[in-house]
């Protein structure tokens, strides 16, 4: 029995090792935050009034290094009108320009800040960002009559707004683009056990222990 229960103390001392979280170390995909205008200086993404047409604003990069499973995208807005309601889109690129959906996020009355809203994104699906595409982060103002603006970071480049006419996106490839962050982790990572289970299942096995050394 006292062999038994040896095996049984080593399997929980194992154990407690395992419910530690093991978090996977954040890589920086992309960031053009670095010295960001703070005040001054936006892409306006527009619904309804004052501007009577609905405005998104799109800014593209490309990922180098490997490929990456997503893990947060983080940007610099500012609130000007209307309620403060965010939706933010990650999306393939298709011939230059916004394509396909492949995560959502909305924000709904986050945290103002002084002179700016830092918004974090975290992403549920972990979708993978593959080596040498473009993709685009979307910023979009929910109405109605909402007026945001996308702070804008000091280095050029893939820019997008939608057209006035609905008709599409007007793009460039060196124009004033939104500050972001984009950061992911090695894709394919195993993922870590839940500490809540493991802590049940090894609370388990002590209380075995403790009944069998009663009788």
């Amino acid at each position: 029995m006292k062999a038994i229960q040896k095996v049984l103390v080593g399997f929980l001392v194992s154990l407690a090792v395992l419910v530690v979280p093991q978090k996977a170390q954040a890589i920086v995909v992309f960031d053009n935050t670095e010295n960001f205008f703070t005040s001054g200086s936006y892409l306006l993404m527009t619904q309804g009034a004052p501007f009577d047409f609905d405005n998104d604003q799109a800014a593209g990069f490309t990922v180098t290094g490997g490929s990456y499973a997503l893990n947060s995208i983080e940007l610099p807005v500012t609130f000007s009108q209307g309620p403060n309601e965010f939706d933010l889109w990650l999306v393939n690129d298709n011939g230059g320009q916004p394509g396909s959906l492949l995560e959502s996020f909305h924000f709904s009355n986050p945290p103002e800040g002084t002179y700016y809203t830092w918004l974090t994104a975290n992403s549920a699906s972990n979708p993978v960002l593959n080596d040498g595409n473009l993709y685009w982060v979307v910023g979009s103002a929910t109405g109605p009559d909402a007026v945001i603006g996308w702070n804008v970071s000091r280095t050029n480049g893939y820019a997008a707004h939608t057209a006035e006419d609905g008709n599409g996106w007007h793009v460039g490839s060196d124009w004033n683009r939104g500050a972001f962050r984009v950061t992911g982790s090695e894709p394919g990572q195993a993922p870590v056990p839940e500490p809540a289970t493991l802590s049940l299942f090894g609370a388990g096995l002590a209380g075995f222990l403790l009944r069998r050394r009663k009788k």
